[in-house]
């Protein structure tokens, strides 16, 4: 059960209405977040992807790797990650990847300069 809660609370269902104060909020990033998704193909990573909650909206896509700094003020007990970095390196070779997303995760980053350069 406690999974099924998790879940819903990225991904907009009316029983989430009922017991999540963010729900509009993220309802709002799940539509707007959903056409673009759908779009992309080929392999995509998911940076400061935590627990991945919108990795069901990415049915196209080859690969969906998840990648996140594992000192993060939290214990990655319910993260999904697939890689971990020590948030100055990205540990993978320039045009790994088809696609970078992003969400609710640059808010983080303190050296964002170096992270986007």
């Amino acid at each position: 059960m406690k999974k099924l809660f998790e879940t819903w609370r990225f991904l907009p269902s009316p029983i989430a209405a009922l017991y999540q104060s963010s729900y509009l909020i993220r309802r709002g990033l799940f539509t707007a977040i959903k056409p673009t998704a759908e779009s992309i193909t080929g392999d995509v990573l998911d940076f400061g992807c935590g627990s991945k909650p919108y990795r069901p909206l990415f049915a196209n896509c080859s690969s969906y790797t998840g990648l996140d700094i594992y000192v993060s003020g939290h214990d990655h007990k319910d993260s999904q990650v697939d890689v971990f970095y020590d948030g100055k390196v990205i540990p993978f070779e320039d045009g790994s990847f088809d696609a970078i997303v992003a969400f609710e995760v640059f808010e983080h980053v303190f050296n964002i300069d170096h992270i986007l350069g």
